[in-house]
């Protein structure tokens, strides 16, 4: 179980942190603050604070911000987001989810949205995050531009973070073919929190091996410029 907050307010001074304090322990909360309870120990927030589009990545932006300062004033250590992914280009209205830049211009794309927009912010999360002596837990989901064990330190090496690190939730890196224990066994200390889920390998969806693997579908071959397309044949591959 956790607990789920939604904040909507910025940042307070210190007379207004006690203030804050007094009306929660009073079982009153301070003004613009939403808040549901459904256990003890961490904050979740929106999860898209890079997105793009000026009606979502702002407003999730903030919202991730005003988590951190709930999360102070109720003495909860641990806030989980996600790290968000930007567009592939400055004035770009749509994510763009870069997995294998074998093309030099995927490798600009990721150095866009590295060091233009997600390490700026999240060295502005680090600080923010450390000064409220809370953890933010990156959820390593894919569509986001931290979604592996790699992506994740490639993060936390840049900002020199010291409370940003990891949420370790095995359901996703299963699903890309990541072994969960040896992802742990890799981060290490920075594994900050942990979402467990009911799993189940479903053996009936194994291939059989007795049954004679399907062939390959062919792959065209390259088309040269002027050739005619209907005049490509390509190669049968033998089946195994």
């Amino acid at each position: 179980m956790s607990r789920s907050t939604q904040a909507g307010s910025s940042l307070l001074p210190s007379a207004g942190r006690r203030a804050a304090r007094r009306s929660i322990h009073e079982g009153r909360l301070p003004g613009g603050v939403q808040q549901q309870w459904t256990g003890p120990d961490r904050s979740e927030h929106q999860r898209e604070p890079l997105h793009p589009d000026p009606e979502v990545g702002p407003k999730h932006a903030d919202d991730l911000r005003r988590a951190i300062d709930l999360a102070e004033l109720l003495d909860v250590r641990r806030v989980v987001t996600m790290s968000g992914v930007p567009a592939a280009h400055p004035g770009g209205t749509a994510p763009s989810w870069v997995v294998n830049p074998w093309d030099s211009a995927y490798l600009d794309v990721l150095e866009y949205q590295w060091h233009e927009v997600a390490l700026p912010f999240w060295e502005d999360i680090q600080r923010r995050a450390a000064a409220a002596e809370v953890k933010i837990c990156i959820e390593m989901h894919p569509h986001n531009l931290v979604f592996n064990p790699t992506t994740l330190q490639r993060l936390v090496n840049a900002i020199g973070a010291t409370h940003v690190g990891a949420e370790m939730d095995p359901s996703h890196l299963f699903w890309q073919g990541i072994d969960p224990v040896a992802a742990v066994e890799r981060l290490g200390p920075l594994v900050f929190h942990a979402a467990a889920k009911d799993t189940r390998i479903n053996t009936r969806a194994r291939p059989d091996p007795r049954r004679p693997r399907r062939p390959v579908p062919p792959c065209p071959r390259r088309i040269e410029p002027g050739r005619p397309r209907r005049a490509l044949h390509a190669q049968p591959v033998a089946s195994r």
